[in-house]
């Protein structure tokens, strides 16, 4: 049982479904699940509204799922348009292929792509978190950022077909949201994303690295939380790249080691990442074509990665001096966006 840590619960009553359907040319928005579930399979369920490319306030919905084999399967495809409706009960985004609500605690993920669906409830058991609160998580003169964990650690059950057959599945995950209208080259050169999701607890980690500096990741939080009622949330924590080397041919190095400690009056948080091997690169701007390629591409040069690593995570509490270690193995993401200046 853990012992009642100091955390300031983020919570707001705004519309946390409306899009804001900016007229900037890059706004975005996405509402994005992610499900560990008990059969080793893994589902990644996302709503998007863009400004990317030719057209304002273009809508996509995507479905992916990784196998215990590690095999993938993925589909997308823009949406003509959305509804978003409120009542006191709650709110709703309709399209044509289904819906996604939020309401008393629990988020409904209810569409389909192509021959894939999903139709997964979404039970939160703790609170919405957002890193600075009511405030703007990242602003500039070029524009903000902003982001929120619509249900930090869940019970997910329900239905996912995929491959043309339907699974039932049960599990365990989250539900993050992220608005943006800044061009991803002035918003950050890196970004790392842990989403260490186990049935005993959640650790996960946001953070980037601002344009300017030297590549240290200095936006970011820690959040914590296992089956209890308490958990630790730091909007600053300390993040930190060693031993970096490149492993593929896209030309940036990546980190053999990463740490991140967050404190706080009743804790001490430090969780350690060891790469092991690199499981995929991806060059962003390849599917795009090769001359809006060669454009964008001397604004920046944006690769995702999916490492696999060591994950060991030590939470110290001060009130006793107890340490509770766990860890394991685990895939994070590392996106870099350009070179750091």
């Amino acid at each position: 049982m853990m012992v009642l840590l100091v955390a300031a619960p983020h919570t707001v009553g705004a519309a946390h479904l409306k899009p804001a359907a900016l007229s900037d040319e890059f706004y975005s928005e996405q509402w994005s699940l992610s499900c560990w579930a008990d059969d080793g399979w893994y589902y990644h369920a996302q709503f998007v509204v863009s400004n990317f490319g030719v057209g304002d306030n273009k809508s996509a919905l995507k479905i992916e799922a990784t196998l215990p084999d590690g095999s993938r399967k993925s589909h997308k495809h823009e949406i003509n348009g959305y509804r978003y409706s409120k009542t006191k009960n709650g709110e709703t985004l309709t399209f044509k292929d289904g819906f996604v609500s939020f309401s008393n605690n629990t988020i409904h993920y209810s569409f389909s792509v192509d021959k894939a669906r999903v139709d997964l409830r979404v039970q939160s058991r703790f609170p919405v978190y957002r890193p600075l609160g009511k405030k703007t998580w990242h602003k500039t003169s070029k524009g903000s950022y902003d982001f929120e964990l619509l249900a930090p650690r869940a019970t997910i059950s329900g239905t996912a077909t995929v491959a043309g057959k339907q699974r039932s599945v049960q599990g365990w995950g989250l539900v993050d949201h992220s608005m943006s209208n800044i061009a991803p080259y002035n918003l950050a050169t890196r970004w790392l994303k842990v989403k260490y999701v186990t049935p005993k607890k959640s650790v996960l980690i946001w953070g980037f690295a601002v344009p300017g500096g030297n590549g240290d990741i200095n936006k970011g939080f820690v959040w914590y939380g296992g089956n209890g009622k308490n958990f630790i949330a730091s909007p600053r924590p300390s993040i930190f790249y060693r031993d970096m080397k490149k492993r593929d041919g896209s030309g940036y190095k990546l980190p053999d080691h990463i740490s991140v400690k967050a404190r706080g009056k009743a804790y001490d948080l430090n969780v350690k990442l060891q790469t092991q091997k690199l499981k995929r690169s991806k060059d962003v701007l390849k599917d795009i074509g090769s001359v809006a390629g060669f454009v964008v591409r001397r604004l920046m040069n944006p690769w995702d990665y999916t490492i696999q690593g060591d994950v060991r995570v030590d939470l110290t509490i001060t009130a006793t001096g107890k340490t509770i270690t766990s860890g394991g193995q685990w895939d994070y993401v590392l996106q870099y966006i350009t070179e750091d200046n």
